[in-house]
């Protein structure tokens, strides 16, 4: 008998409804770890300008009510579009790590946590404002269904584990943080306990399984774009605001990078990278490899505009 599996990440199916044979079964399990808590989401939006960071935005502030609801609706979809399809990558990670274990207590740890990551992919989804759009709308999604696919056993621990969910950690706290909704507030909150439990898990893994040097290479090539999305921080809102005015110029983007002092934010999110990096990549430099390319500090507004218009978000 054949005991080669393909493992197919299925991003691209967006089909978020739930049989009627199994939602009954689905829901007993979500509720028992929400502590039975209503699984109804609240009408309206779960994030306002103060998260997005666009109150001293000129082309929000002169925006009319109209436009200001779309984008914001926008901008909500397009985060829990991506909360989506990274516990849905993230389902797909723990069930190869399980079949890729050569260990009784490795298996057992990545079954325990594939469990967590469709809890996750199962609340999120109910959550959506909107059907999903095709994952490839969103660089970040690309690459992490990439690395899924491809990466060996250790780069994987490093880029989903280790990397992924130590920075992750930090995006939910600002999620939860900002969202005045209760029923989101206790699905952050489960959804933040269990990443800092399998952040720490990837941290005594990787001790285990440290990188390899012969596959530099391709870890090299898939941070390196992960810095390149950091460095472009607020081109979901610059994207949205520019469809609400019905498109913008390179200066116009680099109007909205300045307006709401990206540069900051951005220096701070590349150091959490950076310090997790130097941490532990012990063995290939991939601070160096950054930092050799010039990966390691946030764009020019002026650089920031000309991006987005290559990127065709003009």
């Amino acid at each position: 008998m054949a005991r080669v599996i393909e493992v197919d990440n299925l991003i691209h199916n967006r089909n978020l409804s739930v049989g009627k044979d199994l939602s009954s079964f689905l829901n007993h399990h979500l509720q028992r770890r929400l502590q039975g808590s209503s699984l109804q989401p609240v009408s309206g939006l779960y994030w306002r300008e103060d998260y997005f960071g666009i109150e001293n935005v000129s082309y929000w502030r002169e925006a009319t009510k109209e436009q200001k609801d779309d984008i914001l609706f926008s901008l909500n979809q397009s985060l829990l579009e991506e909360a989506v399809y990274i516990e849905k990558c993230g389902m797909t990670y723990t069930s190869k790590m399980g079949l890729l274990a050569r260990e009784n207590d490795e298996r057992s740890l990545y079954q325990i946590l594939s469990a967590d990551e469709a809890i996750h992919f199962q609340l999120f989804s109910r959550f959506t404002l909107a059907p999903l759009s095709e994952h490839w709308h969103q660089p970040f999604l690309v690459l992490l269904d990439e690395a899924v696919h491809e990466a060996d056993y250790s780069s994987l621990i490093f880029i989903a584990q280790v990397l992924l969910e130590g920075f992750g950690l930090s995006h939910y706290h600002e999620l939860l943080k900002f969202t005045p909704h209760s029923e989101m507030r206790e699905v952050l909150t489960l959804v933040l306990k269990d990443e800092a439990i399998h952040h720490g898990s990837g941290l005594k893994m990787t001790r285990r399984y440290p990188l390899l040097k012969e596959k530099e290479a391709f870890l090299f090539e898939i941070m390196g774009r992960f810095m390149e999305q950091i460095r472009l921080g607020p081109a979901r809102v610059a994207a949205a605001l520019s469809r609400a005015y019905g498109g913008f110029r390179h200066q116009d983007f680099a109007k909205v990078f300045q307006d709401m002092d990206a540069a900051t934010k951005i220096s701070g999110q590349i150091s959490i990278l950076l310090n997790l990096l130097a941490q532990h990549s012990e063995g290939v430099d991939v601070v160096g490899f950054l930092a050799a390319h010039h990966l390691t500090t946030p764009y020019s507004s002026e650089a920031f505009g000309w991006e987005m218009i290559r990127g065709g978000y003009g």
